[in-house]
């Protein structure tokens, strides 16, 4: 997927999601332009819609789960397990952390209540 923000973004993985991604090499082949998941047209990568629509085939409509909802699944977990907010956000690309806490994370309880 494309990012918004330019430049180099780093992110750390461990073993076996490296072992992962070294299998889905194998799965998509090598490509000129280095996509783990190159679209049909070559040189793309899959559209925005691709997941959405292979969510929709498991049987998730958008009434259930869109895309972009596995990043605020994953930000509000490690934001429940203590995870540093910043660290978090700069691996979620979000890069202007000035302005506070991002929208990506949903607390359990908005209110801040119990």
């Amino acid at each position: 997927m494309r990012r918004k923000n330019p430049g180099e973004h780093l992110v750390p993985l461990s073993i076996q999601a490296a072992g992962l991604l070294k299998e889905l090499r194998g799965i998509t082949g090598t490509n000129a332009h280095g996509l783990l998941f190159p679209g049909l047209v070559a040189g793309k990568p899959i559209s925005d819609a691709t997941l959405g629509q292979a969510l929709r085939r498991l049987g998730y409509g958008p009434d259930r789960i869109v895309p972009h909802g596995f990043r605020a699944m994953a930000s509000t977990a490690l934001n429940e397990q203590g995870h540093p907010p910043d660290i978090i956000e700069l691996q979620l690309a979000h890069r202007d952390l000035s302005n506070g806490r991002s929208t990506t994370a949903r607390p359990a309880c908005p209110s801040g209540g119990q």
